[in-house]
């Protein structure tokens, strides 16, 4: 069995602290979770990935966990300038990143011959306004008013259209019984969320800029998510070697929640 977490710091460019978890023995990876994920939220597929002799290191992103704040000047590179902080640490040559972290992972990747192998799960790239921003206002009032549950209600309901047609007051309800204990977690990631999606929606169909990483890439996907399929081949069909793999029966939180170990198999033959 791998051993606990060891937790480690380094400090990105523009001097913001940058936390990152560390276990197992062997080459290095590291892992750039989503949007309103922690570090800790990867452990199982951390501990997966790990079992298959890899020393895997997962970060916090800026604004989350112990990780320090966006910052004002935030954007997609100071996400990338974190990434390159942990990399040169740990001395990575492989890459992974789950939804937000994967738009930042491929991001990262760009131009940068130090990134040898790069796997993304269900990448948050907006093709085609595929991610949308309608919402970001009345998010941001919610904020500004402090009522977090009601900003999370008017996030879920804008990018999941099943939720969409249930009442607000009735969705609000809902959560506590949805989302658990993870609620308290999420509310604290909120302000984060808004920002990284503001910047997601900014780089729209900037996607064909993926040409330029050089680092064998793996696409994956959640067959239960057909957008997200067909989003991983217009991707893939951008990058010079790149390859897709669908889990039929994941969703998006195949990595983190639903299959873990199944994708954790899957990372470790493609770095192998």
């Amino acid at each position: 069995m791998i051993s606990n977490d060891s937790l480690e710091q380094v400090t990105s460019k523009d001097g913001t602290v940058i936390t990152y978890s560390r276990r197992g023995e062997g080459p290095a990876v590291l892992v750039v979770p989503g949007a309103l994920s922690l570090a800790g939220d990867y452990t199982p597929f951390a501990t997966a990935l790990a079992e298959h002799h890899f020393t895997v290191c997962v970060m916090d992103r800026r604004g989350h966990g112990q990780s320090g704040p966006q910052g004002d000047a935030y954007s997609i590179e100071k996400e990338c300038e974190d990434v390159d902080a942990v990399l040169s640490q740990i001395k990575a040559r492989y890459l992974v990143g789950h939804s937000f972290g994967g738009l930042a992972t491929l991001e990262a990747a760009r131009n940068n011959a130090a990134i040898e192998k790069v796997v993304v799960y269900e990448p948050g790239v907006s093709i085609d306004n595929s991610i949308p921003s309608g919402w970001f206002d009345e998010y941001e009032i919610c904020l500004r008013q402090h009522k977090p549950l009601d900003a999370f209600a008017v996030f879920v309901r804008a990018m999941h259209p099943v939720f969409r047609y249930l009442p607000k007051w009735y969705f609000k309800l809902l959560m506590p019984i949805i989302f658990k204990e993870e609620l308290k977690k999420i509310q604290d990631q909120l302000p984060a969320n808004l920002y990284e999606h503001k910047e997601a929606v900014r780089l729209n169909n900037t996607y064909k800029n993926y040409s330029e990483i050089t680092a064998k890439t793996l696409l994956m996907a959640g067959g239960k998510n057909k957008d997200a399929v067909k989003e991983a081949g217009v991707i893939a069909n951008v990058i010079p070697q790149a390859e897709v793999k669908v889990y039929p029966k994941f969703d998006h939180f195949g990595i983190d929640k639903k299959g873990p170990n199944e994708v954790a198999e899957g990372v470790a033959a493609f770095f192998k």
